[in-house]
């Protein structure tokens, strides 16, 4: 039996070739060679009528699909798909086995490449970033699953110049009692974006906006989630995890799970600032607002990379060892930074403060007590002093904090400094602050 169709269905053109040898109501044993092209000016509309539930937009020109089916569906069918929309394009092959009474079996090897990831994303309803510009894509993948059940084995490609490989596996429907459906696997990338990752869960663009003259950080309200019914967990590897643009970690490493009220990296460990970092995050969302938790653990740093440096020299040295917990709620980024808490210590080895006076900290102190106006022009005198040569110890008209000279039986007054010994005969040093003060930028 061959059936052939050609014209026109809603602007697009159509043409249909199919073959059947055998009998129609034991069509799973019989041998079928189909041949399918639609083609027509509106890519979005050309995919609704395949059945897919997306909103047509201007940017997304016409649009071309080509599939051929051939074989015994169920001995396994081999499976060609290509299909264009706008720009874009998309590949496929690989088999499809029908069995009687058995759930559909599948595998197939795909390739997709887009100029720009962002009208795609808005014809399924998704806003992407767009302050950060186009987003070119390129992706490779092998797929397989029997019914519901999914996995890619091997998943590589890149999107926006940041490669990346791994695999996953999961579940086309939802665990009873849940709403999102899961999935599992490996993530290894060139280079995250911490704050990208972030607005997975907070809404696009959230740190591309303005603040409002009282903060420097964005005080828009937190957007829709990027993700919809999905929940991922990954084991994750970034060659760069940046934090901002001049701060990265190194070679991290750790646990990624990532749903749309939910972005949490346990087990982060990596280099940063010459030594080595631990640490975890969670940001959770409920409605409006967002949670943010966590702590770190630096130990061995190099202060020289951590500390601001006028004229190209860094104002302290030393090693530094840092534990801090934090936690913050908010309806915009703004909102958590200004009510962060927590605590935490750091100690510093061989450390050296140059040009800080230290009758800075009993000035300051008073000032807070006395309920002064605190400026940060004013405050950065009293801090500041000309920096001549390299002082061996600290006086009253010193010119800066020599912590690993200090001696054990004068500790300064005011900044707080405390020296004690190790078994290993290094000088570690603690600096606890005497007053906290919110300080204006």
């Amino acid at each position: 039996m061959t059936l052939s169709l050609k014209g026109t269905a809603g602007g697009a053109e159509a043409n249909l070739r199919a073959g059947l040898k055998g009998r129609v109501d034991d069509w799973h044993a019989a041998g079928i060679d189909i041949e399918l092209g639609l083609q027509g000016p509106d890519g979005g509309k050309l995919l609704q009528q395949l059945g897919f539930d997306v909103i047509p937009i201007e940017a997304v020109a016409g649009g071309n699909l080509q599939l051929t089916a051939k074989g015994v569906p169920a001995d396994g069918m081999a499976i060609d798909l290509a299909a264009t929309v706008g720009a874009s394009e998309l590949g496929a092959n690989g088999t499809l086995t029908l069995k009687e009474g058995s759930d559909p079996e599948y595998r197939a090897t795909v390739s997709a490449n887009t100029p720009d990831l962002a009208p795609l994303a808005l014809m399924a309803g998704r806003v992407l970033p767009m302050m950060t510009g186009m987003i070119p894509a390129d992706l490779s993948l092998e797929i397989e699953g029997v019914g519901s059940a999914i996995a890619l084995p091997s998943v590589s490609g890149s999107i926006s110049g940041t490669s990346f490989e791994g695999r996953l596996e999961g579940d086309m429907e939802p665990a009873p009692g849940e709403r999102n459906r899961r999935f599992a696997g490996e993530l290894s990338v060139s280079e995250a974006d911490l704050r990208n990752l972030t607005e997975l869960v907070l809404g696009p663009d959230q740190w591309f906006s303005a603040g409002d003259g009282s903060s420097i950080w964005p005080v828009a309200s937190f957007g829709a989630p990027l993700l919809d019914g999905i929940d991922l967990a990954f084991d994750f590897h970034a060659g760069r995890l940046l934090i901002d643009e001049t701060t990265e970690i190194a070679n991290a490493d750790g646990n990624l799970r990532i749903s749309p009220t939910l972005l949490r990296l346990d087990g982060l460990k990596g280099a940063f600032a010459g030594g080595s970092l631990e640490g975890s995050l969670s940001l959770t969302r409920t409605d409006a607002e967002a949670a943010l938790s966590g702590r770190v653990k630096l130990e061995d740093a190099n202060l020289r990379q951590l500390v601001w440096r006028p004229d190209n020299r860094a104002v302290a040295s030393g090693t530094m060892d840092l534990f801090l917990e934090y936690e913050g709620v908010g309806r915009s980024i703004s909102a958590i930074v200004s009510g962060l808490s927590g605590g935490g210590t750091f100690s510093l080895e061989n450390g050296d403060f140059r040009g800080l006076s230290p009758q800075a900290f009993p000035l300051v102190t008073r000032a807070v007590d006395a309920g002064l106006d605190l400026r940060d022009e004013k405050d950065s005198r009293g801090f500041r002093q000309p920096h001549v040569g390299r002082q061996p110890a600290v006086r009253r008209s010193g010119r800066h904090i020599d912590a690993g000279r200090r001696s054990p039986e004068r500790p300064q007054r005011g900044g707080g400094f405390r020296k004690r010994r190790k078994s290993s005969g290094r000088r570690n040093w603690i600096l606890r602050p005497l007053t906290l003060m919110p300080i204006s930028r």
